[in-house]
């Protein structure tokens, strides 16, 4: 004999769980979020040159799975500092005023 299933309040579907099911559990989530993350750091990145555009997709996944790994965005303030410093003084170089 099998044992019975206490009903609860929280059993059956409902819009809460799972964002009306799109998340099966919590990784699902934290991909949901990376991308709805994507958006406004691809947005801020709109009006720059078209490489750096799209870049700007590859390492908003970076930096938010490092984000989301690490617990901080410290580590991608860091690099997302080193690359911007580091273009821009390339520029520069580039251009003969370094």
């Amino acid at each position: 004999m099998t044992a019975k299933k206490h009903s609860s309040r929280f059993d059956g579907p409902s819009p809460s769980r799972g964002l009306g099911g799109l998340v099966r559990d919590i990784t699902d989530l934290v991909y949901c979020m990376l991308l709805v993350m994507l958006a406004p750091y691809c947005m801020i990145h709109y009006y720059k040159p078209f490489p750096e555009a799209l870049g700007a997709i590859g390492a908003g996944l970076v930096l938010g799975v490092l984000a989301w790994r690490t617990e901080t965005i410290i580590y991608g303030w860091f690099l997302h500092y080193a690359v911007a410093l580091s273009m821009d003084l390339l520029a520069l170089w580039q251009a003969g005023r370094l």
